[in-house]
């Protein structure tokens, strides 16, 4: 379906973001996106057995079995930093009608004041309970299992502090496995998106809540903490319909 709305895409070159532009844009055709390439680097081990699994099973589910790129779906311009003058060059000349951020550093208050009523974060949690990186693992580590939903929030200032567009749970099933788990979040990510933009189109305005509590910042999870969060996932989701 063709559309008059222009969308750009903040995100980084990662087979579940590949997944959902590839879906976005078989609705919305005028997109682009500006991808980070570099990210914060943590001062300890924070790697996983199952992101290998988790990458080789969203090329499998999710992509056809194509290691596809994002610059094959879309109009790309890489920076080293989303903040770099080029992502602003590329606001200013293009003029989106939406931004929506996915897996990015911290957006800087000169992009956000390009488009504040019209630029989006999709955060992987809760941010009235959990701020920051890892949230579902910190979630889970707190056996906090109601806390594995996705929000589609505004950016403000504040770090995953603007007012909540949608909130969403992740659908979870019998012998769900870890390496499953982010497929099922980006479909959540595409269904909240999706649901926004049919909005837009319509011309009606987004309903949009404040947060009412700020919840706590979270930083990297290292991997020794990874492994008992795995733990207590693939314990629990062997159990769940128990």
């Amino acid at each position: 379906m063709e559309s008059p709305i222009k969308i750009l895409f903040l995100t980084t070159q990662t087979t579940h973001h590949t997944y959902f532009i590839q879906e976005i844009r078989k609705q919305w055709s005028d997109c682009r996106a500006v991808l980070e390439k570099t990210g914060a680097t943590p001062p300890f081990e924070v790697g996983h057995s199952s992101d290998i699994l988790r990458d080789q099973y969203e090329i499998e589910h999710c992509l056809n079995g194509k290691n596809t790129q994002i610059s094959e779906l879309v109009e790309t311009v890489d920076v080293n930093n989303i903040n770099d003058t080029k992502t602003l060059t590329v606001i200013q000349n293009w003029d989106p009608d939406i931004i929506i951020d996915f897996g990015t550093r911290r957006v800087c208050k000169e992009i956000i004041a390009f488009k504040p009523d019209r630029i989006v974060n999709l955060h992987g949690g809760n941010p009235e309970e959990y701020r920051g990186l890892d949230s579902h693992l910190w979630a889970i580590y707190h056996n906090d299992f109601s806390g594995l939903v996705t929000t589609l929030h505004t950016l403000n200032q504040e770090l995953d502090d603007g007012g909540i567009i949608d909130i969403m749970p992740i659908p979870l099933f019998k012998g769900m496995k870890t390496h499953q788990f982010r497929r099922y979040n980006t479909e959540v990510c595409i269904q909240m998106v999706l649901s926004m933009l049919r909005t837009l189109e319509n011309g009606a305005g987004i309903n949009i809540q404040p947060q009412k509590n700020k919840g706590r910042y979270y930083s990297f999870m290292p991997t020794v903490l990874k492994n008992i969060s795995v733990q207590k996932f693939e314990r629990y989701m062997a159990k769940i319909d128990e």
